[in-house]
């Protein structure tokens, strides 16, 4: 199901015609003095207008049109004559808006709200086979996992990399901290870190190969609040979530860093979603790849600047290769506190449809 189009009342289709062309809509039908019909200059949603004797201007609902950057559109729509009731301004939840009214006083409001659309960092978590499987994979499959990646030299390489540009003695949290490896090397170079994974048993060897390190049971999908840090590492945890779910976790990341604090995230790269067992389990995971622009576009979009990319051919048990993809990004200036963290994500990267592989749990 997809809401691709509304109408409007209108007493004066001709006067309403002539504001939304002047507002920047293409129109597509013209069947006056009855009905007219446009289309949105950015993506397939379509506005319509049909003819009334009269309009509740106090109706109570309001047609949002997504504009980017709402500022500059907001200023050239002023100096064509339109009049705004409010705006542009901060809303608390994450929305930046404009409100004027049409000719027969129904409710506009131009705006901008990038991922914080869809998938705010309050979006309400949605669990699924593809969490319970994979995470009852980790289980039975912990001990084999940490033998076959805590000492895989490109992996290990890059984690020593990204922790020589952490401030010294800093503070790091590791989601999908996974046996601890990584947080060991982190520790070992004198820096503090909180782990987060889904695993019980992942923890608990964690504790055991980072004894420094402090770790707690956590989903991505739902963290708690959890301060903000020097620095964070997301290395390959977004390879077992949904599009929207990855989209939304890492909308939320630099709400969690320390400005000036830098960013790790890891992924394998491609479009598809699959099912598969691994080198360290014989039960199937969910995997998910991803664009790299689409990462980088979210993270961008959400204040923070891409400093760093690289990229790793692993090599598959089958014989063929998998990109693997290190992306770091820094926060270099503190959110204006009118401002939340992500709110001036200008546009929501879109992967497209696609059907995702599902498993029953």
């Amino acid at each position: 199901m997809n809401l691709n189009q509304v109408t409007l009342p209108a007493t004066d289709l001709a006067r309403s015609v002539e504001f939304y062309t002047r507002l920047g809509l293409v129109q597509i039908v013209d069947a006056l003095p009855r009905y007219a019909r446009f289309e949105c200059p950015d993506g397939f949603a379509t506005l319509s207008l049909h003819r009334v004797g009269s309009v509740d201007p106090e109706s109570g609902f309001t047609i949002y049109l997504e504009c980017s950057p709402l500022d500059r559109v907001v200023s050239e729509l002023q100096t064509r004559g339109f009049a705004f009731e409010s705006g542009p301004l901060d809303q608390r939840w994450l929305w930046r808006e404009a409100h004027l009214r049409d000719p027969d006083g129904n409710r506009i409001c131009l705006y901008e709200a990038g991922s914080n659309r869809r998938f705010p960092p309050w979006r309400i978590a949605a669990p699924g086979p593809a969490a319970s499987q994979t995470r009852r994979a980790y289980e039975r499959s912990a001990e084999r996992y940490h033998d076959r990646f805590s000492t895989y030299e490109p992996y290990r390489q890059k984690i020593l990399e990204f922790i020589d540009r952490v401030r010294p003695g800093g503070t790091v949290l590791d989601l999908g901290c996974g046996s601890g490896a990584n947080a060991r090397l982190m520790t070992d170079a004198g820096l503090r870190v909180k782990g987060y994974d889904y695993s019980e048993a992942m923890l608990e060897l964690a504790r055991r190969v980072c004894p420094a390190g402090v770790f707690e049971l956590g989903d991505l999908r739902e963290l708690p609040e959890t301060g903000t840090f020097d620095a964070v590492l997301a290395s390959f945890c977004i390879v077992h979530l949904l599009d929207g779910e990855a989209a939304a976790f890492l909308a939320r990341l630099p709400t969690l860093m320390k400005p000036g604090g830098l960013l790790h995230v890891s992924f394998m790269e491609g479009r598809e979603a699959t099912w598969s067992t691994s080198s360290f389990s014989d039960e199937p995971l969910f995997y998910n790849y991803f664009d790299r622009e689409w990462v980088a576009e979210i993270l961008t979009g959400a204040g923070l600047e891409l400093v760093r990319t690289a990229t790793h051919d692993y090599p598959e048990k089958d014989g063929s290769t998998t990109t693997d993809v290190f992306l770091e990004f820094r926060s270099d200036r503190p959110p204006h506190p009118s401002h939340p963290p992500g709110t001036r994500s200008l546009s929501t990267p879109s992967r497209g449809e696609r059907d995702t592989p599902s498993r029953d749990s």
